[in-house]
């Protein structure tokens, strides 16, 4: 979905059950071809964590108490980003708060047709 308004929010619910380190789903930010942003389930130290990087740079990391569905919820607030998840039968848990001035909303002078999705990588 094309980021249109610097005042928005992206949401989704899944369930994947990472097999190895090198596996994650969850959403992405982008800003061109790769994602910029991406918030993400996945294995770390044999326990499902949710993560959230910025290109490659781990910025958060939060253990998960199971293996049931999982809520995912980016929230543009001007030039300030949200990550959140969810787990079954609890409240929103905050993960990181980053400037996303790197969007390129039209104050920042190149507003390049930013986007947010579904993403799923084995990062081999």
């Amino acid at each position: 979905i094309r980021v249109i308004d610097m005042k928005c929010e992206f949401s989704s619910h899944m369930e994947f059950t990472p097999e190895s380190e090198n596996e994650c789903a969850g959403m992405a930010l982008l800003r061109g071809h790769r994602p910029y942003w991406s918030l993400v389930k996945e294995r770390h130290e044999e326990k499902d964590v949710a993560s959230v990087y910025e290109a490659d740079s781990l910025i958060a990391r939060f253990s998960l108490s199971g293996n049931d569905a999982l809520g995912l919820k980016i929230t543009v607030d001007d030039f300030k980003l949200h990550f959140a998840v969810k787990e079954s039968g609890r409240d929103w848990h905050k993960l990181a708060e980053v400037d996303g001035r790197e969007l390129g909303f039209p104050p920042a002078g190149r507003f390049t047709g930013s986007f947010c999705g579904l993403y799923a990588s084995s990062r081999h």
